[in-house]
């Protein structure tokens, strides 16, 4: 089971929304996506276990996807793209 990481970046409290970075365990934090969470009044109500829940519930799809670009990654699927980034490259172009 892979873990779900998440922090709050910003709160905008005239939008009523909350932005927050999330990552899968293994990555950094700095690797994480961004998602805007709207929020309302009825939030004032919540547990942190609840809060937490609502922002997973937000974002559940696109973290399936994270970690599995991760996995892909940690198994080398992409180490292509580490070779090429490494040194400047020329093609010689007709």
């Amino acid at each position: 089971m892979t873990k779900f990481k998440y922090k709050v970046i910003s709160i905008d409290f005239a939008n009523s929304v909350v932005t927050v970075k999330y990552w899968c365990e293994g990555m950094t934090s700095y690797n994480g996506f961004l998602e805007n969470i709207p929020f309302d009044n009825g939030i004032q109500f919540m547990t942190e276990k609840e809060f937490d829940l609502k922002v997973y519930d937000q974002v559940k799809d696109n973290f399936k996807k994270v970690c599995i670009i991760y996995e892909n990654y940690k198994s080398g699927n992409y180490d292509i793209l580490e070779k090429v980034a490494k040194n400047v490259r020329s093609i010689d172009v007709m």
